[in-house]
């Protein structure tokens, strides 16, 4: 004879809750017969929630075994079954392991332990970050208006004193101009003044036609007088220097071609400067770099000279290597007294 327990999902053993439930194989007193192929795997009962975990008290002390449960009575003993046949094949592959059963019902909580010492306390956490700003409430009722005060009247206060006078306006857009009124009769022609006297002209020009040799630190030479006005400005043909008789603004423009003395070392710098009384004149300075043998150079400058005390001397004098110079003209002449 076969036996089954039956097992509830809650729990209890035997089943007393009359609510799901399902067999387990206990016990059988039929003789066994040769193992059969395995069965097919009942579905698994649907599982129960789990209840929450209730805190793990301190163990409690263990309470005294109780007495012994009378003996049940021995159920009667079933038929026996027949013998089964020999079964003949193959042994069947074992069956796949049944689900685990269902957890036993929780023992008792023990008792709850003494509470702990209050651990200290806890660093302070960082400060988290500043959450964002809510929205702005509505905007309550307006309340009633209050009741209008009554009182006296007060005397009229004295009259201040009156105030700075403020700044000047911005001038206002200029009106457009008026239209333009009607042209005058022409006058009488005057009486024709007298003849005026005929101006001071104070000017000289000299010049050099044939090519010349200069060398660093002398002066160019003048061979021949041209154009001359005047007495305030004189030169000797053939000599350097132009002298300024008269205080006054003289105004002298130079000219002339310049090309490398023979054996000259390239590249050779070559400077003309315009001197008075040995100082050079600003702005009155020239100079040109030959290269090779066969260059040519064209130079000229014009530039005012200040005399404050006369007389005073003018000189146009070179610098650099040795050159030669030809077709060159100084003209020097009075602008001002």
């Amino acid at each position: 004879m076969t036996r089954y327990n039956r097992i509830c999902i809650c729990g209890c053993f035997p089943c007393s809750c009359n609510q799901q439930c399902y067999e387990v194989f206990a016990e059988s007193d039929s003789l066994s017969g040769s193992t059969g192929g395995s069965g097919i795997t009942g579905p698994t009962g649907p599982r129960g929630a789990t209840g929450a975990t209730g805190a793990t008290g301190v163990t409690g002390p263990t309470g005294l075994t109780g007495p012994t449960g009378a003996t049940g009575v021995t159920g009667a003993t079933g038929v026996t079954g027949p013998t089964g046949a020999t079964g003949v094949g193959v042994t069947g592959a074992t069956g796949v392991t049944g689900a685990t059963g269902p957890a036993g019902p929780t023992g008792a909580t023990g008792a709850v332990g003494a509470t702990g010492a209050t651990g200290a306390t806890g660093a302070t956490g960082v400060t988290g970050p500043t959450g964002l700003t809510g929205p702005t409430g509505p905007t309550g009722v307006t309340g009633s208006t209050g009741a209008t005060g009554v009182g006296v009247t007060g005397a009229t206060g004295v009259t201040g004193a009156t105030g700075p006078t403020g700044p000047t306006g911005a001038t206002g857009v200029t009106g457009a101009t008026g239209a333009t009124g009607p042209t005058g009769p022409t006058g009488a022609t005057g009486a024709t003044g007298a003849t005026g006297a005929a101006p001071d002209t104070q000017l000289l020009s000299a010049y050099t036609t044939p090519s010349s040799p200069g060398t660093a630190g002398n002066a160019l030479l003048f061979d021949v007088n041209g154009v001359s006005s005047g007495s305030a400005i004189t030169h000797t043909a053939g000599d350097s220097t132009f002298t300024l008789s008269q205080p006054g603004i003289y105004t002298a423009a130079f000219h002339g071609n310049l090309a490398p003395a023979s054996g000259a070392n390239f590249p050779l710098n070559v400077i003309l400067e315009l001197q008075q009384d040995g100082t050079v004149v600003p702005g009155g300075i020239v100079q040109h770099t030959f290269h090779t043998a066969p260059d040519t150079a064209t130079v000229a400058f014009s530039v005012p000279v200040q005399v404050q005390s006369a007389p005073s001397e003018l000189q146009v004098v070179g610098e650099g290597g040795n050159f030669v110079y030809s077709a060159v003209t100084l003209t020097v002449y009075k602008v001002s007294s």
